[in-house]
């Protein structure tokens, strides 16, 4: 009797160091690869940037297209181009991308990026929107890339306010510029920070489709 009392001990000894052992395994944690990290294990840049409307430079009864309380004139096929860069990307290291001239983003390093832009619209026509466009120096013409189109017909044709927002992932080269125009004709909208705006932020690196080898 006493010996069988000595293996039953043993027994529960032996099961509560197995169950610790698993419960160890369970518990630790597995390796996990960083995932904003390069090859070699360096912290790889995060590229990002967003661009929102800004008005304080502009002057009602100096600039023409300018109505105030942030309400921009823009015709049609012009860009539009009072964007200013966010404090948190005007701080942020390159290869963000940045503002070129007359209103246009510009990338500087290629890769699939998520795309998104919001006109905040205040026009008397039924149908306002915007299509975002790209164009490169090594490459002829330009590419519609997204679009958005909001359609809110009214008998007394007054001022009344319009958000068109879209977004895509999108694979971008550096050297592409991309600007918003709208479409259907002149159309006004507010620029203010908080109403439009466009950002972009890169989700990976990525080859060009075309030019792999399938």
């Amino acid at each position: 009797m006493h010996q069988n009392c000595q293996n039953v001990k043993k027994y529960e000894s032996k099961e509560a160091e197995i169950g610790e052992e698993d419960e160890g395994r369970r518990l630790s944690p597995a390796p996990r690869t960083p995932r904003n990290t390069d090859e070699e294990g360096g912290r790889r840049p995060f590229v990002a940037a967003h661009f929102h409307g800004n008005t304080s430079h502009l002057t009602l009864g100096v600039d023409a297209h300018y109505h105030g309380n942030g309400l921009v004139r823009t015709p049609h096929e012009e860009v539009h181009s009072v964007w200013w860069p966010a404090a948190w990307t005007a701080a942020a290291p390159r290869p963000r991308p940045t503002l070129s001239g007359r209103g246009r983003v510009l990338v500087h390093r290629s890769g699939v990026y998520l795309v998104y832009v919001q006109v905040y619209y205040f026009d008397a026509h039924d149908t306002v929107g915007w299509v975002l466009h790209r164009t490169n120096a090594e490459r002829e013409g330009r590419d519609a890339l997204l679009q958005c189109t909001h359609a809110a017909p009214s008998v007394d044709h007054e001022e009344k306010p319009n958000s068109c927002f879209s977004a895509a992932a999108l694979l971008l080269h550096a050297g592409d510029r991309l600007a918003v125009r709208n479409t259907g004709g002149e159309r006004h909208a507010i620029m203010n920070s908080e109403k439009s705006f466009i950002g972009l932020v890169q989700l990976a690196d990525a080859d060009d489709p075309e030019a792999v080898e399938l």
